[in-house]
């Protein structure tokens, strides 16, 4: 059966390389933020290496972070790190993570209601860093971080996990399964 021809020509095709993605905070959303920042600003900073995170305005499990790649791009799983600097007890411990082209229609990471991501962060580990790999290549331009679980208060910083195509590796057009 050749009819998912394509998600197996890009589980072929691609191989996490952990290529991290960091779009700048301009390209970054939020449910709420505390203090209500601006965009860039206090704790609406959630690159990698900023000083800061984002620290939502409440801790309930409606809070999510959106993440703009640009462009359409292979994903192989996203990048986690809890608040630096200070306040480094106040992380994210569990998300659900969702996709999608046009910041309208989401898909679950995993399918169904998503699969629970363990973030692995706690307190004290602003300096940590944790990849959380989807398992196959997802194509995708919004990445949205659905808040599950934290510990203290809700702050995370994120970038995106690239997948990279194989060196000499040609797409074509799958007219059965012998060509893969």
């Amino acid at each position: 059966d050749c009819s998912n021809f394509d998600e197996l020509f890009q589980a072929a095709a691609l191989i996490p390389l952990g290529t991290t993605l960091n779009p700048p905070e301009e390209s970054r959303s939020y449910s709420s933020v505390w203090g209500d920042n601006a965009i860039g600003t206090g704790h609406a900073r959630s690159m990698l290496e900023s000083r800061q995170a984002w620290s939502a305005a409440r801790n309930d499990v409606h809070q999510w972070m959106v993440i703009d790649a640009g462009e359409v791009v292979d994903l192989a799983g996203v990048v986690v790190s809890g608040r630096g600097y200070s306040c480094e007890d106040q992380h994210v411990t569990s998300l659900r993570i969702d996709t999608s082209d046009d910041n309208e229609a989401w898909a679950p990471v995993g399918g169904g209601d998503g699969m629970v991501f363990e973030t692995g962060l706690r307190s004290r580990s602003g300096a940590l860093r944790r990849e959380l790999n989807f398992g196959r290549a997802l194509r995708a331009r919004y990445v949205r971080l659905r808040v599950v679980a934290w510990g203290r208060h809700i702050s995370l910083r994120a970038g995106l996990l690239l997948a990279q195509e194989r060196e000499g590796v040609e797409r074509l057009q799958v007219i059965d399964c012998s060509q893969l």
